[in-house]
């Protein structure tokens, strides 16, 4: 029985392709619109988004998995995958047709997810490469497999300019940091292994067996490796289990700080404008500003990272950080106590500090 694909002169529109490159787009919008630097991004504002952040992906938020591919870090990022992904998507999806296409870009995506945080536990990415990967994976496997009438110089030529793409991007990914390749390669094998199952022959009769055990065989494949990369990121997890708990008091930390810095920064104002008296900064500085960075303070020295770790410099600074921060408003509230312009001026210089970031997140 023919398939869908062995009619060439039909009219194809790629609309999944089209839908899912937009959204990638929309999502990247709707962040800029609700006041998230897109430009230079805060890892924390990507993890309230939904990164793909292993601490709270393994500990029940797998949710994390769909919604990381379409958080880009930045326009580069977006643009690169929206591109990869118009470009090659509206083929593969010529290829497969619409549900394979769309069961094998949301399998690549998921199984990139998974193999990120299995290689490394303490990543924070995001990005549709993997997924993007998964397609590409796809392609090769439709012209490696053969059982079409395609021309064997169009399928050689396609193959060696799939095969460059990969070789390209995966060395680009080992030598530039930042660059998540287990994603890449993730994907790239799960598009692969389901292309390879689901390819369905131009020009060529398919029997109905023969299409329903490849899409069997594709659904067990697919749960294989979902459970197979949920086990792997469990126990690369538990393997880093001090590591997380730094990660999730850091995160507590910065969710916390910016209603504090809020209220500082109003009652510093209140002051300036006589509208409290002094009394009334002193003590909000010490029932409430001096207590946050005491209280972070210890919390972050009770954090015990094992030798070598990368976290460990992080961890240093941050809490150095705190230790600065929870000085300076002692010194400050003592110099309006004792009314000591010194006191107050070397204050307010180790207050204007930037905030600590966050580790960055991995495209």
């Amino acid at each position: 029985m023919p398939t869908d694909a062995a009619q060439p002169a039909r009219p194809f529109t790629p609309w999944l392709t089209r839908a899912l490159t937009l959204a990638n787009v929309a999502v990247f919008a709707a962040m800029a619109v609700a006041g998230v630097d897109v430009l230079h991004p805060g890892p924390l504002e990507y993890i309230e988004w939904g990164s793909n952040f292993a601490p709270l992906t393994v500990t029940g938020e797998w949710w994390r998995l769909a919604t990381a591919p379409f958080l880009h870090f930045g326009p580069v990022h977006l643009l690169f995958n929206a591109w990869a992904l118009w470009s090659i998507g509206t083929l593969v999806e010529r290829l497969f047709g619409r549900a394979r296409f769309g069961a094998i870009y949301a399998a690549a995506g998921l199984a990139g997810s998974l193999a990120s945080i299995a290689w490394n536990p303490l990543v924070n990415s995001a990005g549709a490469s993997g997924a993007v990967f998964g397609i590409i994976g796809a392609q090769l496997a439709f012209f490696t497999r053969g059982g079409h009438r395609i021309p064997a110089e169009v399928v050689r030529a396609q193959r060696n300019s799939t095969l460059a793409f990969i070789g390209y991007s995966v060395t680009f990914g080992f030598i530039v940091p930042g660059i998540d390749n287990a994603a890449h390669l993730g994907g790239l094998t799960t598009g692969f292994a389901l292309g390879w199952l689901l390819a369905r022959p131009l020009g060529v009769p398919a029997s109905r067996s023969q299409d329903r055990a490849g899409i069997v065989l594709a659904i067990a494949l697919a749960a294989v490796v979902a459970a197979g990369g949920v086990a792997l990121a469990r126990g690369s997890a538990a393997a880093h289990a001090d590591e997380q708990a730094w990660l999730l008091e850091w995160r507590r930390y910065a969710q916390a700080e910016p209603a504090m810095l809020a209220g500082m920064n109003g009652i510093m104002t209140a002051a300036r404008d006589r509208r409290v008296a002094d009394a009334d900064v002193v003590e909000w500085l010490e029932t409430t500003g001096i207590p946050f960075y005491a209280d972070a303070a210890a919390r972050f020295a009770a954090q015990t990272l094992p030798p070598g770790s990368p976290l460990a410099g992080e961890r240093d600074r941050a809490l150095g950080f705190v230790q600065r921060r929870a000085s300076a408003l002692e010194l400050f509230a003592n110099g309006v106590r004792e009314r000591n312009r010194a006191k107050v001026e070397r204050a307010a210089e180790e207050l204007s500090m930037p905030v600590e970031p966050l580790a960055e997140g991995n495209d």
